[in-house]
């Protein structure tokens, strides 16, 4: 089934969307105006070779703008979450560390990072966590260039029991503590539809611009597993308030299944081409390529995050194979 998908996508979109698909073409919209974000699950396996295995992604690294790490790869403390993907690590993966290596590679720095949670419901401990990964590294040679802030709302409201604009708040209480660890970062927002309604995430956006907060961009948490709602039409609507209001916009870009690395990436391009058919993969100023994928198998007893693989750019089951994919194909 897997190859059927890609070899359907592959012959009806390849040659009416791969007008231009050399990455360092001058003409190639996808380099030149878009935010491409890559943010590897918690535990991948190979996350460190990114910065040693530099033949693996040659293609993908010329295009990706953004590494995204979760903050509790860059804490100094333990995480049974990660496997090797640990601050220690980072820093003795290259002379210089991992950190000073992305910039010197044109490659910024951005962290998932909680603000909102339902054990966490002032931001303190999640301001405090997101300070010291900063900290982490700038201290290491490299500078954060964005936050993005993990569904807070989703927490605030029904975890919290706030009102929306009391949520807001509390995030403009975040992002100033955070901001004075670092003026120069940029934060932006994370939520999820349709578990929020088009109209409801419109209220956010608005409560947070009243609370304050100038949003340099909005991604969207979208599960299309839920059944009732006119995907194409919210979707539009979303994108056209954003425009609307100059708040860069993306899609998450995520499969459903974290059993494999195939069944990561198979359900990651189910995602886009569902995107590219509703609203165009062009038409988002950020491209984000994400995992946070659990393995079902185990769930019970453990949180594996796993997949999808991110090397080799060359097999179509990895990360950075879906991101050139995406790129050369979909329009």
């Amino acid at each position: 089934m897997r190859i059927q998908v890609w070899g359907l996508i592959a012959s009806c979109l390849f040659c009416a969307a791969c007008r231009d698909c050399n990455p360092n073409s001058p003409s190639d919209p996808i380099a030149r105006s878009h935010e491409v974000w890559m943010a590897p699950n918690l535990e991948s396996k190979d996350m460190l070779n990114l910065f040693i295995d530099t033949n693996a992604w040659p293609t993908a690294r010329s295009r990706i703008t953004t590494l995204q790490f979760d903050f509790r790869h860059l804490l100094s403390g333990p995480c049974d979450l990660c496997g090797p993907n640990v601050l220690a690590n980072f820093l003795g993966i290259v002379p210089g560390g991992a950190f000073r290596w992305l910039g010197s590679h044109g490659i910024k720095i951005a962290i998932g990072a909680g603000a909102v949670k339902a054990w966490d419901c002032g931001a303190d401990v999640g301001g405090a966590w997101t300070v010291e990964a900063i900290h982490n590294v700038e201290a290491n040679g490299g500078r954060v260039a964005a936050i993005a802030l993990d569904e807070p709302f989703t927490s605030g409201l029904p975890g919290c029991g706030y009102t929306i604009q009391r949520t807001a708040e509390v995030v403009k209480t975040y992002i100033d503590r955070v901001k004075a660890a670092d003026p120069s970062v940029e934060i932006g927002l994370i939520e999820p539809y349709p578990f929020f309604r088009i109209a409801q995430l419109e209220s956010i956006l608005t409560a947070v611009s009243d609370a304050g907060i100038g949003l340099p961009f909005f991604q969207l948490d979208f599960d299309p597993s839920i059944r009732g709602f006119d995907f194409p039409t919210d979707l539009k609507e979303i994108q056209r308030f954003c425009r609307q209001h100059n708040l860069p916009f993306g899609v998450i870009m995520i499969g459903a299944d974290g059993n494999s690395s195939a069944a990561a990436v198979n359900g990651a391009l189910s995602m886009a081409s569902m995107l590219s058919s509703m609203i165009g993969i062009r038409s988002q100023d950020y491209l984000l390529f994400e995992s946070w994928l659990d393995v079902p198998a185990a769930r019970a007893q453990l949180d594996l995050r796993f997949y999808p693989n991110n090397l080799p750019e060359t097999n179509p089951d990895t990360m950075t194979g879906l991101l050139n994919f995406v790129i050369d194909t979909l329009p």
